[in-house]
């Protein structure tokens, strides 16, 4: 091996990469994209011949899902996307009045757990629904029916009418961006496009040591 981190392979004169955080060479199927930003969080540009494919999946993954749980009011405020497809799961917050809501990935907030009121008025019920579902509010009115026996489902059906609803109180929220598994993730990250400049694991000792040690403790290069 090359002091750069590469070796000859062979007659051919090519050179073959190894892995900035293990041994491995980077050949064959254990050659992966690293994404500069995690692609759960709308990154796109991908570099290669940095990371194998083993360390991607062990490390890579649980410090880029930590990421993307952090910045997922971000992402999902709007409606960033993901670089290898899939929808952002629903994240739920609260307002400051304490009514708890999901904010969906296509930006709607939507009740976190369906709500039904009824209205007894005598000769009618008066029946409130709310929901972001058509099915759910039908399964709702169901069973409405079967408590109070008599009530007549398909007249309800045709008669009801939908309205969408604003917030009555600003949204409570708590964005904070940091910790040991979030942090290993933007060093991977700067490594990741420092490597395509031509840098080489040598130059970054420091990173890769925080990198390599799994402590929550340990001393972060930045």
């Amino acid at each position: 091996m090359k002091e750069d981190g590469t070796e000859n392979a062979g007659l051919t004169g090519e050179s073959v990469n190894y892995c900035w955080l293990c041994p491995l060479p980077l050949i064959g199927d254990n050659i992966t994209g690293e994404h500069v930003i995690p692609g759960a969080i709308g990154g796109h540009k991908e570099v290669r011949n940095f990371i194998c494919r083993t360390c991607n999946s062990k490390r890579g993954i649980k410090w880029e899902a930590e990421v993307a749980r952090q910045f997922l009011w971000f992402s999902s405020a709007a409606a960033v996307k993901r670089a290898h497809g899939g929808k952002h799961p629903d994240l739920k917050v609260q307002t400051a009045s304490g009514e708890r809501l999901r904010l969906q990935s296509d930006t709607v907030l939507v009740p976190d757990r369906p709500e039904v009121k009824v209205n007894d008025l005598g000769d009618k019920l008066e029946i409130t629904i709310r929901t972001n579902d058509a099915k759910t509010a039908q399964n709702l009115i169901n069973k409405v029916a079967r408590d109070h026996p008599g009530f007549d489902v398909p007249k309800a059906l045709r008669e009801m009418s939908t309205e969408d609803s604003y917030l009555d109180s600003p949204l409570a929220l708590s964005l904070r961006y940091g910790g040991p598994e979030a942090g290993r993730s933007m060093v991977k990250s700067c490594l990741a496009l420092l490597s395509e400049t031509g840098a080489k694991p040598k130059d970054c000792a420091r990173a890769l040591t925080y990198l390599e040690d799994p402590s929550p403790d340990a001393q972060p290069p930045f």
